[in-house]
């Protein structure tokens, strides 16, 4: 599940379009972040004109371990949201079109089926550099 702090004012594109009903209706959500899967994704050759992109399969969660701790993650989550005062700042989930609101009891079909559908990939790509020759201080 990939989340992100939105309103009428920070409206970009999120995993979750389809929920905001509501533009004035300031949402705030919480990251779960697996940050060392044991899931193998494939990359093949389209054919052979190299013009072609190639076909990138990531296989997300395609282990029974990378699953479990999303789910894990998932319900930590909750579990914080749950406690005051968050809980009566931020509420319940609001759940996509077609989905079950979560909570920290939902079955692992539930979150699994989450997860398939919205979780995504980050990238933060950074450098370094020696400090003094970059920042003249």
């Amino acid at each position: 599940m990939s989340f992100v702090m939105y309103g009428p004012h920070l409206l970009h594109s999120v995993p979750y379009p389809s929920i905001v009903a509501d533009a004035d209706t300031v949402y705030i959500t919480i990251a779960a972040l697996h940050m060392q899967p044991l899931s193998c994704g494939t990359v093949m050759l389209k054919s052979a004109d190299p013009n072609d992109y190639p076909i990138c399969d990531p296989q997300f969660f395609s282990t029974d371990t990378d699953r479990y701790i999303m789910r894990a993650a998932i319900r930590n989550d909750f579990r914080l949201i749950a406690t005051a005062p968050l809980f009566d700042a931020i509420g319940d989930d609001i759940a996509p079109v077609g989905y079950e609101t979560l909570t920290e009891l939902s079955g692992d079909e539930e979150i699994d089926a989450r997860i398939r559908e919205y979780a995504n990939m980050i990238s933060h790509p950074m450098r370094t550099c020696a400090l003094g020759s970059v920042i003249d201080v």
